[in-house]
């Protein structure tokens, strides 16, 4: 089995770069780990000022769900990422999800760690 936002996935690294983009008007990884249920204190840790600014906050977000959360599912994750309006990111998701004929490639059941 192969993780679905395995750490050098595509995937995983262009919902990154634009969940990780700080701006005033646009929902961030902040709000969907807050919609996701990540506890403040721990998603505080994966701010790039108070951690490795290298470090995608992200992606340490999502491997944190994975290890505390792994019955997490891919459309848990999709329904929140709609829920935050992102609509960019959730195109990429869907693109991954869907097939061009608008069928699951996976069953939306399936957990975000696994495929």
């Amino acid at each position: 089995m192969a993780d679905v936002f395995s750490p050098d996935s595509d995937l995983l690294n262009r919902v990154s770069i634009l969940l990780n983009k700080k701006t005033p008007v646009v929902k961030n990884w902040r709000n969907l780990a807050n919609r996701l249920g990540v506890p403040n204190k721990v998603y505080e840790e994966f701010d790039p000022a108070a951690n490795n600014p290298k470090r995608s906050p992200t992606k340490l977000m999502l491997e944190w769900l994975r290890s505390e959360h792994p019955d997490m599912t891919v459309d848990e994750l999709r329904t929140t990422v709609e829920k935050i309006e992102r609509g960019d990111a959730l195109e990429i998701l869907d693109g991954y999800l869907f097939n061009s004929q608008g069928t699951l490639n996976y069953s939306a059941d399936i957990m975000i760690c696994t495929v």
